[in-house]
């Protein structure tokens, strides 16, 4: 069930250079604002060059345990108070996009892939991971076949979303777009 899932947030804010030590304030604020709310996971800050050539681009990222309980964080009257807040430091409007399952790392300012597209990335992507990781890490870990098992599925998993995902993204992102 998709109410189920948990939901990403992310919000692409562009801020005044010589604002950006009030606005990493205002963040911490919104963050601990948002840590009050039920279903309220974490958030994760990207400052610019990291993801975007854009210098001024902060990318912000909030999860949330489902789409009902981010939907009372994103309509409190506290966020649209902090949110007004922000008007002050940014070079535009804040652009915002939800999504569930992994989605965002298929992010496109305009539009996101087919799902059979992102589906043969994640195969790509995956694949090597299940393939080398187990033989290489057999070799290393010498435990019940259970936490064996356990260790290996971190480590891919980790791969998966910090390496692979994010390398197969750029390399097909002309075909995904």
């Amino acid at each position: 069930m998709a109410n189920q899932e948990k939901i990403i947030s992310i919000v692409r804010n562009r801020i005044r250079s010589e604002k950006i030590d009030e606005y990493l304030s205002w963040q911490k604020k919104m963050t601990h604002a948002c840590e009050q709310f039920e279903g309220y996971v974490n958030t994760t800050v990207i400052e610019p060059g990291l993801l975007t050539q854009d210098p001024d681009e902060y990318i912000v990222i909030f999860r949330f345990s489902n789409h009902a309980l981010i939907s009372v964080w994103n309509n409190s009257t506290i966020r649209a108070n902090l949110l007004s807040e922000l008007e002050g430091f940014t070079l535009e409007a804040p652009v915002m996009k939800t999504f569930s399952g992994i989605e965002h790392w298929f992010l496109d300012p305009d539009k996101t892939p087919s799902r059979i597209k992102m589906t043969l990335v994640s195969f790509c992507a995956i694949w090597p991971l299940v393939h080398f990781i187990p033989g290489a890490l057999s070799h290393i870990l010498d435990f019940s076949d259970l936490i064996n098992e356990t260790i290996t599925t971190a480590v891919i998993t980790v791969c998966m979303s910090y390496i692979a995902l994010p390398a197969m993204t750029k390399i097909f992102r002309r075909w995904l777009h």
